[in-house]
């Protein structure tokens, strides 16, 4: 069977998880090292399992093993955080899918905890499929595509992020709802990911 992989956002070395701003219940900061930042942050994550495309009755269309994203965060603190993509490349899967907008994540918080739900928004993709046609799927403002769990152990440098995928894509007449499943570990800087 083959594999998916994305390489995507740009290579800045600091990851960072999601956690509430003091005194600001519904804004959204990443940490790095244990510690809100106040700037900008690359963002760098690898899948760990594999990443699926399938009917949302469940039939396989495609699927692929290894992926990397890789961008950068517009804003350090907000009601969202955006990280516009700077690259998406998928290979070694079912069928060749070709990225033909990068778009870009944005994360909001979950209050209470050190997790954000994760959105996509202006990305498009093409793939093939088993049924002989290729479909070209795209996320529009406020597609949920996922959540991310938070590094919860300050003092644990190996510690990192997970990005779990689970969402919909609107993917034109012959299959308009496809289902995006899959599993990143999100990398930070020397210290490790934590929240």
């Amino acid at each position: 069977m083959n594999y998916l992989k994305m390489i995507g956002l740009t290579g800045i070395v600091a990851m960072a998880t999601l956690a509430s701003t003091v005194g600001t219940a519904s804004a959204t900061t990443f940490e790095a090292g244990g510690v809100a930042q106040n700037k900008q942050l690359g963002i760098s994550a690898t899948a760990t399992e594999f990443i699926s495309l399938a009917t949302t009755s469940g039939s396989p269309i495609n699927s692929c093993a290894a992926s990397t994203i890789m961008g950068q965060t517009s804003v350090f603190t907000g009601p969202k955080v955006t990280a516009g993509l700077s690259a998406m490349t998928f290979t070694m899967c079912n069928f060749p899918i070709t990225v033909d907008t990068l778009g870009q994540l944005y994360f909001e918080w979950e209050s209470g905890t050190t997790n954000a739900n994760v959105f996509s928004e202006n990305a498009k993709l093409t793939s093939g499929t088993p049924y002989g046609f290729t479909m070209t799927c795209e996320t529009n403002a406020g597609t949920q595509i996922g959540t991310l769990t938070g590094a919860t152990t300050a003092s644990n440098p190996s510690t990192e992020a997970i990005l779990d995928l689970n969402g919909v894509l609107n993917c034109g007449f012959l299959l308009p709802s496809v289902t995006l499943k899959g599993k990143y570990k999100l990398f930070g800087n020397e210290y490790g990911v934590v929240s």
